[in-house]
């Protein structure tokens, strides 16, 4: 089984694209959402604890338990990994410090320690959906606030920065990256060209 997960800025289109390798994949692949615990829940959660990040930290376990339920796929595809993670923790510190000096090394730790321990399975190929960051549907279509920091052009750029230089540095997380370029592409033709070189 491969495990494959798609990541990148919020609104560069993976959900789209995940629906599209459903159709294309078949029975091959299972797909997971980002989400696995329900948007009510999370919601709950994180009201109620005092560390929200652990709500999410969850998820991610989560996922990756499901990812060995369903070895027996040729493929299991994720909507993001902990990856997201990390490329949230970093921006995060860049937008609220101008350096990754906080939540990001805690997040390479946490990810790190449950990896060694087991419960984070590291994808094989992580295919990165590279978009400008203005062009991304989520700046199209929500205003910024600082309750929601990937809905800030800035914070976005910073965790644009991160797939396409920081990434590439830590490969303890991963196998494999392929970047993917998708600007003013049609969706299909982006499927296409992502279910190619999952099959090849």
């Amino acid at each position: 089984m491969m495990y494959i997960s798609l990541e990148g800025i919020p609104g560069g289109g993976k959900t789209s694209l995940l629906n599209e390798l459903d159709a294309v994949l078949g029975d091959k692949a299972y797909c997971l959402a980002e989400h696995i615990l329900r948007e009510e829940d999370l919601n709950r959660y994180i009201k109620d604890v005092p560390d929200s990040e652990d709500a999410y930290r969850l998820n991610w376990l989560i996922k990756s338990s499901i990812v060995d339920l369903f070895s027996y796929k040729d493929y299991v595809i994720s909507d993001r990994c902990f990856i997201t993670a990390l490329a949230y923790a970093y921006s995060s510190d860049k937008y609220k410090y101008n350096k990754p000096r906080i939540l990001f090394p805690n997040t390479v730790q946490w990810c790190r320690h449950e990896i060694r321990a087991g419960r984070l399975r590291k994808p094989d190929d992580v295919y990165i959906l590279d978009v400008n960051p203005y062009q991304s549907n989520l700046r199209k279509h929500r205003e910024e606030s600082v309750d929601m920091l990937w809905s800030i052009i800035s914070c976005i750029e910073f965790a644009n920065e991160f797939y396409t230089e920081i990434l590439p540095l830590y490969d303890e997380f991963y196998k494999n990256i392929t970047v993917i370029k998708t600007d003013n592409r049609p969706k299909g033709e982006v499927a296409k060209d992502v279910s190619k070189r999952i099959l090849s």
